[in-house]
């Protein structure tokens, strides 16, 4: 229960969210046993109780016959991300997470901090003096087809994404995320 529910608020704040985690969310309510004091302790510890309550009570408006208050730019959000959330919503929520914009984003995407390194190269925990040649492969992995065409996308995205990534930041700020802007950090190493 409480996996699925930090990989929900890691998809939500760094990385776009879609239908189908909320159909989760709901089967997970609803159908499958866990330890649901558990869950929120640790969301009342965490300081999540405002994106839970949302979370949960739009899944249950769309899945249940339950006519319950929801957050109507929470669904706008998540209606807006399809089925797993869109290069868009990915886009401004990295672009939130990082302070950045235009050259700057470019920048940070290019060469991402230590930490996001580390996420993705694991060894550098072990041998972070591994860490110049790890950004050289990085960067040569860049230079791939696909990874240009993702490239080329990302910018068009970027251009056009300042009001989804408003909308992100409003969001945010009404569950507390605004000032914990190292949640995607926190949530990386809990989900590993």
């Amino acid at each position: 229960g409480i996996l699925f529910f930090l990989a929900l608020l890691f998809l939500f704040t760094c990385g776009g969210c879609g239908v189908r985690n909320f159909v989760d969310l709901w089967l997970l309510n609803n159908k499958r046993p866990f330890d649901r004091v558990k869950r929120e302790s640790l969301i009342v510890s965490a300081e999540l109780e405002e994106f839970e309550k949302a979370a949960v009570a739009l899944s249950d408006f769309w899945f249940s016959s339950a006519d319950t208050p929801y957050d109507s730019d929470l669904e706008t959000y998540v209606i807006n991300g399809g089925t797993f959330g869109t290069r868009k919503q990915k886009v401004a929520a990295m672009k939130n997470q990082s302070n950045k914009s235009g050259a700057g984003y470019f920048f940070y995407r290019l060469f991402p901090p230590k930490s996001e390194m580390i996420f993705r190269y694991p060894a550098l925990k072990r041998r972070p003096a591994l860490l110049p040649f790890y950004r050289v492969k990085r960067a040569f992995s860049l230079f791939t087809k696909s990874n240009l065409k993702q490239a080329k996308r990302e910018i068009s995205v970027e251009k056009n994404s300042k009001a989804e990534q408003q909308r992100l930041e409003l969001m945010m700020t009404r569950f507390g995320f605004i000032e914990r802007k190292e949640i995607c950090k926190e949530l990386k190493k809990v989900m590993k």
